[in-house]
């Protein structure tokens, strides 16, 4: 049966959004700082010529120096499909996500080596996805777009949660020398950094419909495979971390306001909070085109699981398990997935972001408004 009632086609929008963490399709690629960036006024795009507006000149003689304070952004291009089997289908067929990290790097360098590089994550993206129940005819676009995006709780404890400090090894020490950290794992709601993170089990009484467990704060013992890897990150007493998840149908009413905090309430037809846990592992690879900019590739893994969930479709709650299996796979493609770095501690005539270094939050605050540098 090509579809299903109202209420099981809208259900599609749920987590396929959450399964595709990263930013919308339509997303514009980030630029990098153009103009007269390093000695001798080269363009970033290329040697020599112009590259846009003009950039911040990177006054630096001699060899490279890394050492200092960065701004990155690494965007993710991420294929999504369906799950063979799955009610839930992304339509079309094949979409396509981003998904983008806004960091601070706080970088030291002694000759080539890179024996310290600390990383804050103060921001990221998920995308729009659409989709419905049953099969999806080619040409054709599910009847729902979900948002998910990361809570206010997460957001705000984002600066403070820790990353181990990597370390890394430059190709040289002139301009356009290769710059090889190594692979840094981000993880969120979890312990562990490897090997497998708590999943949602299920079954029983969990996925009851008319009263579905894992729709409340903390974790539930006899529905996920291990409570005691589950970490609340973000304190707001949902399992692992949360997000808000918005959904609006085509005949929604123009300014429809989404309610996470309250799906119970009057709002848009999918609306509420999920708890996860989230890991992501990328690996930086390019070039230091000088001492204030650094380019190239990313690839990485992402991984999550739904731990919980309160959300309302058409006011009816859903079970962990259908938020669950709404999952589509999907691959990083690391030939389309890129990072960008700019130095922002005023040395060598770059910006000063004035980034207090015993402040995270306050730092991140201003590297989100001044991500438009990248």
């Amino acid at each position: 049966m090509r579809r299903k009632n109202g209420f099981q086609a809208r259900v599609a929008t749920l987590l396929v959004g959450v399964a595709s963490l990263g930013g919308c399709s339509t997303e514009e690629e980030p630029t990098m700082p153009g103009g007269s960036i390093g000695n001798g006024g080269s363009s970033p795009h290329g040697s020599g010529g112009s590259g846009g507006a003009p950039g911040p000149v990177c006054d630096h003689q001699g060899d490279l120096d890394l050492s200092g304070t960065w701004l990155i952004k690494a965007r993710l291009e991420v294929d999504l499909k369906s799950r063979e089997g799955a009610l839930v289908q992304v339509c079309p067929a094949q979409q396509t996500g981003v998904s983008e990290l806004l960091l601070l790097g706080h970088f030291e360098q002694e000759g080539t080596e890179l024996p310290k590089l600390g990383l804050t994550i103060c921001d990221f993206s998920l995308p729009e996805v659409t989709a419905f129940v049953g099969q999806c005819t080619p040409g054709e676009v599910g009847p729902v777009r979900a948002q998910v995006t990361p809570s206010e709780a997460l957001l705000a404890a984002l600066p403070g949660l820790v990353i181990s400090n990597g370390r890394g090894k430059l190709g040289g020490l002139e301009n356009g020398a290769s710059f090889e950290p190594e692979r840094f794992t981000f993880a969120l709601g979890t312990k562990s950094t490897t090997g497998t993170m708590a999943s949602w089990k299920g079954g029983g009484t969990c996925d009851n419909p008319q009263n579905p467990m894992g729709t409340g704060e903390g974790c539930e013992q006899d529905c996920v495979t291990d409570c005691g890897d589950v970490l609340d990150s973000d304190g707001d007493k949902l399992p692992g971390v949360s997000m808000t998840v918005c959904g609006f149908s085509k005949d929604e009413a123009q300014g429809a306001k989404c309610s996470p905090e309250e799906p119970d309430q009057p709002g848009v037809t999918l609306q509420g909070k999920t708890g996860i846990n989230f890991r992501v592992n990328p690996m930086l690879s390019g070039k230091a085109e000088n001492s204030c900019l650094l380019r190239g590739g990313v690839d990485a893994k992402i991984e999550y699981n739904v731990l919980g969930a309160n959300v309302r479709l058409t006011g009816g709650i859903l079970t962990v398990k259908l938020v669950q299996e709404a999952i589509p796979l999907f691959d990083v493609v690391a030939t389309n997935s890129q990072f960008v770095a700019l130095r922002v501690d005023g040395k060598y005539g770059t910006p000063d972001l004035g980034l207090p270094a015993d402040n995270p939050q306050m730092a991140c605050q201003k590297a989100i408004s001044n991500r438009n540098l990248l």
